[in-house]
């Protein structure tokens, strides 16, 4: 009986680590994003893993419009999205992940949704700002940004 109080004792701890790779990942993208978020409010980036993801800008009235310019900044962004979805996408089930998926950025934190992982889907930021369902940062942002309005005081960190 106590090897099996040691094993349960042990994968709870796992669960509890936190995920690097996921913060690195999390982090290149932020960071190809902030000269763009700069200028704009925050965005959205979703895509099939594996393909080049769409960039949406929010503006400070929370309409998206896209960016898709073959400049430096939006191949960074296409790139370190498309890494970030990826390893999104392998949290479900083989077979499971959404058909599209994403998450938001102002540059420094990012988070996406679980519950609705697609930020292009129509109605995704009414949703999210009435907290049903609430996504799940998995860096902090900044404590004035439009994307902190999303969240309690305490993100709701990943980890």
């Amino acid at each position: 009986m106590s090897d099996q109080s040691t094993k349960i004792r042990i994968a709870k701890t796992k669960a509890l680590r936190p995920n690097y790779l996921l913060t690195e990942f999390a982090r290149a993208a932020a960071a190809t994003a902030i000269d763009l978020c700069d200028r704009m409010t925050f965005l959205s980036v979703t895509g099939a893993p594996g393909e080049d993801p769409d960039i949406l800008v929010w503006d400070d009235r929370l309409k998206a419009l896209s960016y898709d310019q073959p400049d430096g900044p939006s191949r960074r962004i296409k790139a370190t999205g498309r890494d970030l979805i990826g390893y999104l996408a392998g949290r479900w089930p083989p077979g499971a992940a959404p058909l599209a998926l994403g998450f938001i950025t102002d540059g420094m934190g990012v988070a996406f949704s679980p519950g609705h992982p697609s930020p292009e889907a129509p109605g995704w930021m009414e949703r999210h700002a009435i907290g049903a369902p609430r996504p799940v940062a998995i860096l902090p942002f900044l404590q004035y940004s439009p994307c902190a309005l999303l969240f309690d005081s305490d993100h709701r960190l990943v980890h």
